[in-house]
């Protein structure tokens, strides 16, 4: 092999073994960027050696403004939050749902008698 070879054996610096992004993985980032996308961040993952150290495997970015806004992202407690944050929104939601029927019915109720 020449050492220009795209085997890796030859190349101590690449060191890839194991850091490639399974696709388990893949999938839990996609769902993340689907619910941060219209808040304008995304999870990305580091693509260097360099780039993991300094920012850990997983970082959170907002793309609007291109900058870096937390590290060493954990994506089980952020997918977490994220769905405690749905269900916080959908409580609220059915709240609001129920006590504008009730007050419908009152109004209803007052205006009957």
């Amino acid at each position: 092999m020449n050492r220009f070879s795209s085997s890796g054996f030859d190349n101590p610096h690449n060191n890839r073994e194991g850091r490639e992004v399974k696709p388990a993985e893949k999938n839990q980032i996609a769902r993340i960027n689907r619910h941060l996308r219209k808040d304008f961040y995304e999870v990305r993952t580091a693509r260097g050696q360099r780039q993991e150290l300094e920012l850990g495997r997983f970082y959170l970015i907002n793309t609007y403004r291109n900058a870096i806004c937390e590290y060493n992202v954990d994506l089980d407690d952020l997918e977490r939050q994220i769905r405690d944050d749905q269900a916080v929104e959908r409580r609220r939601k059915l709240e609001e749902a129920t006590a504008k029927l009730l007050q419908q019915a009152q109004a209803s109720a007052s205006q009957g008698q």
